[in-house]
């Protein structure tokens, strides 16, 4: 069950990234910026108060639905920063997405829990 609740992310995700490009193309890719991002941070935070698998499955499934931070990140810089910036820029965003996989479960596994 626990490959099939990690991968189930990742299956929402591969279906619904290109209904949120297209909406990035019609919208503007800040607003869907915006839209992952906090979408994505309740449902994280609702992960934490999940009792049963099938509670955090459902998340997983929610999670990739809602997703598409990281392509809208990278497509937003790459579009706003300027030429002379750019590696500058694209190195920056993939840096902290790669601190950010590393550093949130070190962080959330020394977390002294009440």
């Amino acid at each position: 069950m626990g490959r099939s609740i990690f991968a189930a992310n990742f299956a929402t995700s591969f279906i619904f990234q290109p209904l949120w490009g297209k909406l990035a193309d019609k919208y503007g890719r800040k607003v869907m910026l915006l839209r992952s991002g906090f979408g994505m941070s309740i449902v994280i935070a609702l992960m934490g108060f999940a009792t049963q698998p099938w509670h955090l499955l459902a998340l997983r499934l929610l999670n990739g639905t809602i997703s598409g931070f990281n392509p809208a990140a990278v497509s937003l810089i790459s579009g706003t920063a300027p030429k002379e910036k750019m590696g500058f820029a694209m190195g920056t965003i993939q840096s902290g997405t790669v601190a950010g996989t590393i550093l949130g479960p070190l962080i959330g596994g020394l977390w002294p829990i009440g």
